[in-house]
């Protein structure tokens, strides 16, 4: 086996990774929404586990590009990218695969990122709408609540951990 079939070997392993985190993501994600801990935590411990095995499986990529790198010609200033490196790959399916494959991994990549950065709004949202939650309970009978006077009406926004905790994608009609 070639280098470059090693390295197309590796990553379509380190590709299955990517996989694997972006279904547990949205199962965190239905976690988040249900409020369901003991789902988050499983999810958690999964991630960790994951984590570890992309861990060594990158060590792996790294080690080969390395060997690929060091055996090959190179024309290329500075650090070489991915499409230098397999530019070298001498059979033309395995420079086609690696290729695939490249854009495959950077798209699940961002994919992972995605959710990722949507799963942590969702938290910051619950969380701010816990506090809420919290302060409202905590409030004597006949004490202003941090949102709202006696009468109804709003009072200053900065009051409320829901219109402080900072969000991105989530917005509150008023």
């Amino acid at each position: 086996m070639s280098r470059f079939q090693k390295l197309l070997s590796v990553l379509d392993k380190e590709l299955r990774y990517q996989e694997k985190i972006l279904m547990l993501l949205s199962k965190e994600q239905a976690a988040i929404i249900r409020l369901n801990q003991e789902q988050m935590e499983r999810c958690r411990v999964e991630k960790e586990k994951l984590g570890a095995e992309a861990i060594a499986l990158e060590q792996q990529r790294i080690e080969i590009i390395s060997e690929c790198l060091a055996q090959s010609p190179s024309d290329v200033d500075g650090e070489p990218h991915f499409a230098d490196l397999i530019a070298n790959c001498q059979d033309p399916r395995v420079r086609r695969d690696l290729a695939h494959i490249g854009e495959e991994l950077k798209e699940t990549a961002q994919a992972v990122k995605k959710q990722n950065e949507l799963n942590g709004n969702l938290i910051r949202h619950s969380l701010g709408l816990i506090t809420s939650t919290i302060a409202i309970m905590r409030s004597y009978p006949g004490t202003e609540l941090p949102t709202y006077t006696p009468k109804g009406r709003l009072t200053a926004r900065d009051q409320d951990p829901a219109f402080t905790a900072p969000r991105t994608s989530f917005t509150r009609a008023v």
